[in-house]
């Protein structure tokens, strides 16, 4: 045990120093969870993934924002403390004479993936000459 505890104690960078009053210290471990995004805009019932885009994923505290781009298939992958989020367009998407916006909000749960799928159905869309479409 005495071996095991020493070589233990390399990994430290700090020799450990064995009697009753000393144990070793175990730190304790966030537990994030995981965001798995994908941002698509069917047209004509074919999925057209948002592709190499800006987004913005803000945390619980102010000073928790994450600037993220999509990847060829729209999508976003993401490690995050738990707690409630909000996933915002940095920019309005240009596709087919129209621009689309995403603002919603997700919960991370610690050890746990959050699937995130957001289309043309959860944006503001307007038309590229003003007025907005849908919603």
């Amino acid at each position: 045990m005495t071996s095991l505890l020493l070589f233990l104690s390399c990994f430290q960078g700090q020799p450990l120093v064995l009697g009753e009053a000393s144990r070793p210290a175990f730190v304790a471990v966030s537990s994030q969870g995981s965001l798995k995004a994908k941002i698509l805009i069917l047209d004509e019932l074919k999925p057209f993934p948002v592709a190499y885009s800006d987004f913005q994923v803000i945390g619980p505290e102010a000073t928790m924002v994450h600037e993220v781009r999509t990847n060829a298939y729209g999508e976003i992958d993401l490690k995050l403390e738990p707690g409630f989020y909000a996933f915002l367009s940095k920019e309005p998407i240009k596709f087919q004479g129209k621009t689309y916006e995403w603002n919603t909000s997700f919960e991370i749960s610690a050890d746990k993936m959050t699937d995130l799928t957001l289309t043309h159905v959860d944006a503001l869309v307007e038309n590229l000459r003003g007025g907005a479409t849908e919603k």
